[in-house]
Protein backbone atom coordinates (compact mmCIF):
# COMPACT_ATOMS: atom_id res chain seq x y z
CA UNK A 1 0.00 0.00 0.00
CA UNK A 2 2.78 2.33 0.92
CA UNK A 3 4.30 2.07 -2.70
CA UNK A 4 0.78 2.51 -4.58
CA UNK A 5 0.60 5.80 -2.34
CA UNK A 6 3.82 7.18 -2.78
CA UNK A 7 3.61 6.32 -6.30
CA UNK A 8 0.17 8.42 -6.61
CA UNK A 9 1.62 11.10 -4.73
CA UNK A 10 4.55 11.70 -6.90
CA UNK A 11 2.58 11.67 -10.26
CA UNK A 12 0.02 14.37 -8.96
CA UNK A 13 2.93 16.62 -7.71
CA UNK A 14 4.41 16.00 -11.50
CA UNK A 15 0.92 16.39 -13.32
CA UNK A 16 0.45 19.86 -10.84
CA UNK A 17 3.92 21.56 -11.68
CA UNK A 18 3.94 19.78 -15.37
CA UNK A 19 0.46 20.32 -16.24
CA UNK A 20 0.80 19.50 -19.97
CA UNK A 21 2.92 16.30 -19.36
CA UNK A 22 2.55 12.31 -18.99
CA UNK A 23 4.55 9.98 -16.45
CA UNK A 24 7.81 11.57 -17.48
CA UNK A 25 6.69 14.11 -15.14
CA UNK A 26 7.70 12.16 -12.69
CA UNK A 27 11.22 11.37 -13.63
CA UNK A 28 11.29 15.78 -13.90
CA UNK A 29 10.02 16.45 -10.37
CA UNK A 30 12.57 13.64 -9.23
CA UNK A 31 15.52 15.23 -11.07
CA UNK A 32 14.53 18.41 -9.28
CA UNK A 33 14.17 17.13 -5.85
CA UNK A 34 17.83 15.07 -6.58
CA UNK A 35 19.16 17.78 -8.57
CA UNK A 36 20.19 15.44 -11.36
CA UNK A 37 19.27 15.77 -15.44
CA UNK A 38 18.00 12.26 -16.58
CA UNK A 39 18.60 11.53 -20.72
CA UNK A 40 16.80 9.06 -22.62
Amino acid sequence: MFTTAAAHELFQSGISLFPDQDNWSIVKLLEQIADTKVTR
